[in-house]
């Protein structure tokens, strides 16, 4: 049987990350695939690893390049190789969710699209799994047969390896990878351009490495070969802006100032004095090739644009060292020394946030993040860590608060830890009557003096919200809002069936006050059929082997799985009310939870203990040279909002 997904997976020196990444392939739940490991001219023992598969499964084949030729030429032999209908890549060091090619391979054949594209998550053992910040704006919801000329925000998805192209659209258009760094962009604008549809997948597809040692191409931002290729690769797509629209035209634009011209800001501000020359070159070159944009690009990245292409480098590199080292005081002493002192008003206003003017009148702008959270005797207590300066921090007073309407209910809060940055509040019995059914966004007040900061606090994917079960079938849970901030959230399981929980011989076992007969499932994802059990005489047994059969974790990082458990009554699926708590059940490497989701109805968690030598791996390499691209964006964005 021919196979239907081609997947190529071209590898260089990851000894450390390929097995975990072959693995997660090896187990995708779409099955029909041939895997095409290439052999980059590795010096160390990724090959025998990808060797081995080919041992263990024949639908793993492995070809050798005497050396090195980089990721694209690498990529060509593979495609050369492949004989599938559908065509994916996967780099050698990330991870993909389990139902990956289903959901996408699935899609192209619903639709008829050329490309189906899903979310991505980054992920590193010392952050944790996250949203990918390129890719969360544009796979916020599913849009099938769309196309980027319908959806101008696809140019931000750059990348080979959250995508399944349909290889009759591959051939047609005769794409082939450049011997460059960064060789991904200019083939996936210029497949977005050329397809008929695109499927567009919210859900997560992929999960893309940070480095611990900072190795990665992404990674070496700073380096003056991976500037000379950045720049390369933009001017390939800029030339392939002719069939695009001027909204995509001018995102593509938006993006590369946004993102692009940033970096060679910043690689000019760290490299030898030997490479500045060259490095102002692609600089220049590339600014003076995008027009300026109002819209899209943060303050900061349009007037380091606008200083290169009026051939200034100096402002950029002040501009990128005060993005690295917050020093304001250099900042503004080395513009000071530019014989044009029109340019000081405007970097005085990129560098104040957008409606904070350094008033002390005025509170600015608190960034806060929730890093924990627990429920103790029927209350819930959030433990909060802001940023603020040592000098700020230390003597200030903090409060927190719920929003309501335009009034604010007061949180009670425990004392700070020393230095002030981090506090744990709590959520009491008498602050739960009060909130009403509607989500109620938390936020932070600090005061130092006269000086005042103010914000919400961020919930990120790293930190599971805890879920407090209240009387009468109520739940508190905190959940993300808008803009991610924290909210607080009193919901009822409507028309719930209430069910008490106890341990078997290893087995949860349910008991049903007022349901006698029936079926108990457990929802699991496509292909995964529901796990159904009966309910005999008010009881139904979950077999615990039976839950981790068939249904991998969705994140092969974290290794977990929640899955909502349901009732069959009458001709309808009820939620289920779980009145009392109940221990986890340990399963092999594995663990079994039955706890409230967060809107309080039943869901069963399955957490697949990873491979600590897997997941360790990268952890033993060095951590001070990381410097992700990515994350660098978040930040300057985050400084710049």
């Amino acid at each position: 049987m021919s196979p239907k997904l081609s997947v190529v997976v071209p590898f260089h020196a990851v000894e450390s990350y390929i097995e975990p990444c072959l693995e997660s392939i090896r187990t995708q739940l779409y099955p029909n695939i041939e895997v095409i490991m290439v052999d980059d001219g590795s010096p160390d023992g990724s090959s025998a690893i990808a060797e081995r598969y080919t041992r263990q499964d024949d639908r793993f084949k492995l070809i050798r390049l005497p050396h090195p030729h980089g990721p694209g030429p690498a990529r060509n032999v593979g495609i050369a190789e492949a004989t599938g209908e559908y065509l994916a890549f996967v780099d050698s060091d990330d991870l993909l969710p389990p139902r990956a090619y289903t959901r996408m391979v699935g899609s192209l054949e619903q639709t008829g699209s050329d490309i189906a594209a899903g979310n991505a998550w980054r992920f590193s053992n010392s952050t944790g799994t996250r949203p990918s910040w390129t890719h969360r704006q544009a796979f916020e919801e599913d849009r099938t047969a769309t196309h980027i000329n319908e959806f101008p925000l696809l140019v931000r998805d750059r990348m080979l390896w959250n995508k399944v192209y349909r290889r009759s659209f591959w051939d047609a258009h005769g794409y082939e990878f450049p011997a460059i760094r960064y060789e991904d962009y200019p083939v996936a604008l210029r497949a977005h351009l050329e397809a008929s549809s695109v499927d567009v997948i919210s859900k997560h597809v992929y999960l893309w490495r940070d480095r611990e040692s900072g190795d990665s191409i992404t990674q070496r931002t700073f380096d003056v070969d991976n500037a000379r290729d950045r720049v390369t690769s933009a001017h390939m797509i800029l030339d392939s802006l002719a069939e695009a629209t001027p909204a995509v035209a001018e995102a593509v634009h938006a993006y590369f100032i946004d993102v692009d011209i940033v970096a060679l800001a910043g690689a000019l501000a760290t490299a030898p004095a030997a490479y500045q020359p060259e490095l102002e070159t692609l600089a220049i070159g590339l600014a003076r090739r995008l027009e300026p944009q109002q819209q899209g690009p943060t303050r900061l990245a349009r007037l380091a644009h606008l200083a290169f292409r009026d051939g200034d480098v100096n402002l950029p590199v002040a501009l990128a060292r005060w993005r690295s080292d917050g020093d304001r005081a250099a900042l503004l002493k080395a513009v000071g020394r530019d014989p044009k002192l029109y340019k000081v008003p405007s970097v005085v206003r990129a560098i104040t946030p957008r409606r904070r003017v350094q008033n002390p009148l005025r509170p600015r702008r608190l960034r806060a993040q929730l890093i924990g959270g627990r429920v103790e005797n029927a209350e819930m207590f959030l433990d909060v860590e802001f940023k603020l300066r040592r000098q700020f921090a230390q003597g200030a007073t903090v409060h927190a608060v719920i929003e309501k309407g335009r009034g604010e209910i007061p949180i009670d809060s425990m004392e700070p830890v020393p230095g002030g940055v981090r506090l744990t509040l709590r959520i009491g019995a008498d602050t739960v009557e009060r909130l009403g059914r509607k989500d109620r966004r938390v936020r932070l007040h600090v005061r130092n003096g006269v000086l005042r900061w103010a914000g919400g606090i961020e919930l990120v994917d790293a930190v599971t919200p805890p879920v407090a079960r209240l009387a009468n079938g109520r739940w508190l849970s905190a959940r993300r809002a808008d803009a991610n901030s924290v909210a607080l959230h009193l919901g009822y399981v409507v028309n719930p069936v209430p069910a008490a929980a106890r341990i078997v011989d290893g087995d949860f076992v349910l008991d049903f006050a007022h349901h006698r007969t029936g079926t108990l499932a457990v929802v699991r994802p496509e292909p995964t059929p529901w796990l159904s059990v009966p309910i005999a005489d008010g009881v139904a047994r979950i077999p615990s082997a039976d839950v981790l059969e068939g249904d991998p974790s969705d994140n092969p990082f974290s290794g977990r799985a929640y899955r909502e458990v349901t009732v069959l009554r009458g001709h309808s699926w009820a939620r289920v009310y779980l009145t009392n708590a109940v221990d986890e059940i340990r399963v092999g490497e594995a663990t079994l939870e039955l706890q409230p989701a967060t809107a309080g109805y039943l869901q069963l968690v399955h957490d697949r203990h990873l491979d600590d030598a897997l997941l360790d791996a990268e952890a033993t390499e060095s951590a001070t040279n990381r410097r992700g691209e990515e994350l660098a964006n978040e930040e300057a964005r985050a400084t710049d909002a």
